[in-house]
């Protein structure tokens, strides 16, 4: 009996696999323009589309791609109800030309690949002269959002003039209004090359290049892979620790190498950019190398690209959009805006070696120069040993009322040290406190017998440069929210040129019959393009334009 039912189960677990395998994730992009200058910030929406009931992530990686599909940087984004927003910063060195925009979540794969609806981004570079042709990748196959039949965006029947604040009303049948979830709105100058670019996606099968396609929740990925530090081939069985330093609770994970040198962190609600230290050790390989996986996503390379010659107006537009770039960082300087640090809720309040046997404050105490004075005279408990053939520390045990046998765990702001070389010039100067833990710690599966963790008072990853076997990665997880800042806005220095291209960006999630949006244009002339996604209830995608002439 048990094992009819052992196999019923395997059965069912087999043909959840297949389900999941077979399952077909869509994603989709609204950026707010169709065209920017390079070092602009570029605005987008998502859109997750689940098939069926198969598990679904709700981080959406956004990536921008050149023409022959080589990566150049990327966002991660967390979705609330399968919708999302953030930012792109466009570097400033793109060259003029068309690149892709992309968007994927990390899970099962069908057949090996996903469909990817790539967007197209015109680019053109602010030291650029005299534009006459744009490079563009040949795209084999292109879909169009349906148009929302019936929807009226109400605009002033007069020319509009520049720095002018105007009403549009966008119109929604009463039988309609029902089934739309959402309206995305984006009101701003219309690009008279890349305009037509906007309501089209192209379809095109891609692969996630990460080790593993797993749903992320409010969370990142993070996979490498351990190599041997002589032959770099990939090491199996190491144990690898990841460590993310804070100022107040730092944090602390570990895994273990797969057969193909594989590891994988799971960083839930990590949000932020900042500083990763990983080190791997095994029985064979006492220091090990580290390599992450990029997570982005590969699709077929274009068959060709092709350059077009740009007419009067497009060359015009080009020229107007360059100059406005150059005198808006004239006047209003610019700045990329800061990034945030790294940060992951801490799930306790003490660290996760637990509460400390006694915390040593060494300021509170004379001028102490290194740290062997500093265990000699504070750190009752703890033995720090120099000697020629190196340094040894051991920790007492509360628990067997004797000196533990094996190093403790040591600790530098929340990493992990395996040469107490790292400690021996650190004086009562330098130190900010002292964790002892005089009990033998579990975590996991790995146990330390005691533990020895110093903080510093001015935290510092430069000693880590000189540690054999320690790794550093700068690393970006999930996108900070920040609000778009485009709805209603009007120019806040009137003395000063107005250079905006966008002059409205909002998300309305309470759809009316009449929503009512209203902005101030700036000092460029051209055609404002009005443009309105609208997503159903049944997540269809609608799109609506209307464009009008500023004079």
């Amino acid at each position: 009996m048990k094992n009819i039912k052992r196999h019923i189960f395997l059965l069912l677990l087999a043909v959840s696999v297949f389900v999941n395998s077979q399952a077909q994730v869509k994603v989709h992009l609204f950026p707010d323009r169709s065209s920017c200058v390079s070092g602009d910030t570029l605005w987008f929406s998502t859109l997750i589309i689940p098939d069926g009931d198969a598990e679904t992530g709700n981080v959406v990686h956004v990536q921008l791609d050149n023409s022959v599909n080589r990566h150049i940087t990327n966002v991660s984004v967390a979705c609330t109800d399968n919708q999302g927003q953030g930012y792109l910063l466009v570097p400033d060195s793109l060259s003029t030309g068309i690149y892709f925009l992309k968007a994927f979540v990390s899970g099962p794969e069908k057949d090996g690949t996903n469909v990817i609806n790539q967007r197209l981004l015109t680019v053109y570079n602010r030291f650029g002269e005299d534009i006459n042709s744009v490079n563009s990748p040949e795209t084999n196959s292109s879909e169009t959002f349906d148009q929302f039949n019936g929807m009226v965006i109400a605009a002033p029947d007069k020319t509009i003039g520049m720095r002018e604040n105007v009403s549009i009303k966008i119109k929604i049948p009463e039988d309609r209004q029902s089934e739309i979830k959402t309206l995305i709105v984006t009101a701003g100058l219309a690009d008279p090359f890349s305009e037509k670019n906007f309501p089209v996606f192209f379809p095109e099968k891609g692969t996630d290049t990460g080790s593993l396609s797993i749903p992320e929740k409010n969370g990142i990925l993070l996979d490498g892979v351990v190599v041997a530090p002589d032959t770099k081939t990939p090491v199996s069985g190491a144990i690898v620790l990841l460590s993310i330093p804070d100022d107040s609770i730092s944090y602390f994970d570990y895994c273990i190498s797969d057969s193909a040198g594989i590891f994988r962190f799971y960083l839930r609600n990590a949000v932020g950019t900042g500083n990763l230290v990983i080190q791997a050790r095994s029985q064979q390989y006492p220091v090990c190398n580290i390599k992450l996986l990029e997570n982005y996503i590969e699709t077929k390379d274009p068959s060709g690209v092709e350059n077009i010659l740009l007419s009067y107006d497009q060359k015009k537009y080009a020229e107007t959009v360059i100059n406005a770039s150059y005198f808006n960082r004239l006047f209003n300087r610019y700045s990329l805006p800061p990034a945030k640090k790294l940060s992951v809720p801490a799930e306790f309040n003490f660290p996760f070696y637990g509460e400390p046997t006694a915390t040593v404050y060494p300021g509170l105490f004379i001028d102490l120069p290194d740290f062997t004075e500093i265990s000699r005279e504070l750190l009752h408990g703890v033995q720090y040993r120099e000697r020629k053939d190196g340094i040894t520390m051991r920790v007492y045990n509360y628990g067997g009322s004797e000196i533990f046998t094996d190093e403790p765990l040591k600790l530098l702001d929340g990493i992990p040290v395996f040469d107490s070389h790292v400690f021996s010039k650190m004086g009562t100067t330098d130190i900010r406190k002292v964790d002892e833990v005089f009990y033998e710690r579990f975590i996991g599966d790995l146990s330390f017998q005691g533990v020895v963790a110093v903080y510093t008072r001015k935290q510092s990853l430069s000693w880590i440069e000189n540690t054999p076997g320690i790794s550093l990665f700068g690393y970006s997880c999930l996108q900070p929210s920040k609000k778009w800042n485009l709805t209603a806005r009007q120019n806040d220095k009137p003395n000063l040129p107005d250079f905006r291209k966008v002059f409205y960006r909002n998300r309305i999630t309470k759809v009316l019959p009449e929503n009512e949006i209203s902005f101030q244009t700036s000092d460029l002339k051209g055609k404002l393009s009005v443009q309105v996604i609208a997503i159903t209830r049944k997540n269809q995608v609608l799109y609506s334009c209307k464009q009008i002439e500023i004079k």
